[in-house]
Protein backbone atom coordinates (compact mmCIF):
# COMPACT_ATOMS: atom_id res chain seq x y z
CA UNK A 1 0.00 0.00 0.00
CA UNK A 2 1.58 3.89 -1.01
CA UNK A 3 2.28 5.56 1.47
CA UNK A 4 -0.43 8.63 1.72
CA UNK A 5 1.26 12.59 1.24
CA UNK A 6 -0.19 15.16 3.04
CA UNK A 7 -1.58 17.70 1.24
CA UNK A 8 -0.02 21.12 1.58
CA UNK A 9 -2.31 23.88 1.88
CA UNK A 10 -3.43 26.08 -0.99
CA UNK A 11 -3.11 29.43 0.28
CA UNK A 12 -1.46 31.57 2.78
CA UNK A 13 -4.81 31.92 5.16
CA UNK A 14 -5.14 27.88 5.12
CA UNK A 15 -1.62 27.32 6.26
CA UNK A 16 -1.33 29.82 8.71
CA UNK A 17 -5.12 28.26 10.17
CA UNK A 18 -3.41 25.02 9.64
CA UNK A 19 -0.62 26.23 12.25
CA UNK A 20 -2.93 27.06 14.72
CA UNK A 21 -4.73 23.91 14.49
CA UNK A 22 -1.74 22.07 14.70
CA UNK A 23 -0.37 24.44 18.08
CA UNK A 24 -3.86 23.94 19.77
CA UNK A 25 -4.18 20.29 19.06
CA UNK A 26 -0.62 20.01 20.56
CA UNK A 27 -1.97 21.71 23.40
CA UNK A 28 -4.66 19.62 23.69
CA UNK A 29 -2.64 16.95 23.85
CA UNK A 30 -0.24 17.98 26.75
CA UNK A 31 -3.31 18.54 28.94
CA UNK A 32 -3.84 15.05 29.56
CA UNK A 33 -0.38 14.80 30.93
CA UNK A 34 0.63 15.31 34.65
CA UNK A 35 3.95 17.18 35.63
CA UNK A 36 5.44 16.40 38.80
CA UNK A 37 7.17 18.45 41.45
CA UNK A 38 10.20 18.64 39.34
CA UNK A 39 8.44 20.42 36.46
CA UNK A 40 8.69 16.66 34.30
CA UNK A 41 6.14 15.29 32.45
CA UNK A 42 5.08 11.94 33.44
CA UNK A 43 4.36 10.54 30.22
CA UNK A 44 7.16 10.90 27.50
CA UNK A 45 4.63 9.55 24.75
CA UNK A 46 2.35 12.28 24.85
CA UNK A 47 5.10 14.65 24.85
CA UNK A 48 6.76 13.57 22.38
CA UNK A 49 3.90 13.39 20.13
CA UNK A 50 2.77 16.63 21.51
CA UNK A 51 5.74 18.71 20.25
CA UNK A 52 5.81 17.41 16.83
CA UNK A 53 2.50 18.44 16.56
CA UNK A 54 3.33 21.80 17.59
CA UNK A 55 6.66 21.50 15.20
CA UNK A 56 4.55 20.94 12.30
CA UNK A 57 2.47 24.25 13.47
CA UNK A 58 5.57 26.26 12.95
CA UNK A 59 6.19 24.53 9.69
CA UNK A 60 2.71 25.43 8.53
CA UNK A 61 3.51 28.88 9.88
CA UNK A 62 6.59 29.47 7.91
CA UNK A 63 4.65 27.64 4.84
CA UNK A 64 1.87 30.80 4.68
CA UNK A 65 4.92 33.27 4.99
CA UNK A 66 5.95 31.21 1.63
CA UNK A 67 3.19 31.24 0.05
CA UNK A 68 2.53 34.53 0.56
CA UNK A 69 5.81 35.31 -1.08
CA UNK A 70 5.06 33.84 -4.26
CA UNK A 71 6.46 30.42 -3.92
CA UNK A 72 4.63 27.47 -5.30
CA UNK A 73 3.26 24.87 -2.79
CA UNK A 74 5.17 22.21 -4.68
CA UNK A 75 8.51 24.39 -4.02
CA UNK A 76 8.44 24.78 -0.35
CA UNK A 77 10.84 23.28 1.72
CA UNK A 78 11.28 19.74 3.32
CA UNK A 79 13.64 20.15 4.96
CA UNK A 80 15.67 22.30 7.72
CA UNK A 81 17.72 23.13 6.17
CA UNK A 82 15.53 24.32 2.93
CA UNK A 83 13.49 26.03 5.71
CA UNK A 84 16.86 28.20 7.02
CA UNK A 85 17.62 29.22 3.18
CA UNK A 86 14.70 30.50 2.83
CA UNK A 87 14.69 32.41 5.84
CA UNK A 88 17.70 33.93 5.17
CA UNK A 89 16.30 35.54 1.81
CA UNK A 90 14.19 37.61 3.56
CA UNK A 91 14.90 41.05 3.31
CA UNK A 92 13.04 42.85 6.29
CA UNK A 93 15.99 42.27 8.99
CA UNK A 94 13.45 42.60 11.85
CA UNK A 95 11.48 40.14 10.41
CA UNK A 96 14.80 37.60 9.22
CA UNK A 97 15.71 37.60 12.96
CA UNK A 98 12.25 36.66 14.54
CA UNK A 99 11.46 34.25 12.51
CA UNK A 100 14.74 32.51 12.64
CA UNK A 101 15.26 32.86 16.22
CA UNK A 102 11.27 31.37 16.44
CA UNK A 103 12.03 28.76 13.86
CA UNK A 104 14.83 27.87 15.40
CA UNK A 105 13.87 27.33 19.06
CA UNK A 106 10.55 25.22 18.09
CA UNK A 107 12.88 22.89 15.81
CA UNK A 108 15.45 22.49 19.05
CA UNK A 109 13.27 22.37 21.53
CA UNK A 110 9.97 20.09 20.34
CA UNK A 111 11.76 18.83 17.13
CA UNK A 112 15.13 17.42 18.22
CA UNK A 113 14.58 17.22 22.24
CA UNK A 114 10.82 16.84 22.55
CA UNK A 115 9.73 14.44 19.83
CA UNK A 116 12.96 12.56 18.86
CA UNK A 117 14.61 12.44 22.30
CA UNK A 118 11.57 12.25 24.17
CA UNK A 119 12.35 14.80 26.35
CA UNK A 120 9.79 15.68 29.37
CA UNK A 121 10.74 19.17 30.55
CA UNK A 122 7.54 21.42 31.04
CA UNK A 123 9.72 24.39 30.59
CA UNK A 124 11.38 23.52 27.34
CA UNK A 125 8.29 22.30 25.78
CA UNK A 126 6.74 25.51 26.95
CA UNK A 127 9.37 27.41 25.42
CA UNK A 128 8.96 25.23 22.03
CA UNK A 129 5.37 25.84 22.21
CA UNK A 130 5.72 29.79 22.85
CA UNK A 131 7.80 30.33 19.81
CA UNK A 132 5.59 28.56 17.99
CA UNK A 133 2.94 30.93 18.72
CA UNK A 134 4.95 33.51 18.17
CA UNK A 135 6.28 32.34 14.96
CA UNK A 136 2.46 32.30 13.52
CA UNK A 137 1.57 36.09 14.81
CA UNK A 138 4.76 37.37 13.02
CA UNK A 139 3.60 35.45 10.52
CA UNK A 140 -0.20 36.92 10.48
CA UNK A 141 1.00 40.19 10.52
CA UNK A 142 2.41 40.44 7.23
CA UNK A 143 -0.10 38.00 5.62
Amino acid sequence: MAKKQTQKPETPEEAISLAKRYLDNAKQTLKSVEINERGLYQDAKYTSSACGIAYLGALAALNAYLLKKGIPKDQLPESVEGYNARIKEIRNSQLKKALYEYYTLSYDNLHILGYYRHGVGSKMIREGMDAVRHLIREVEAVL
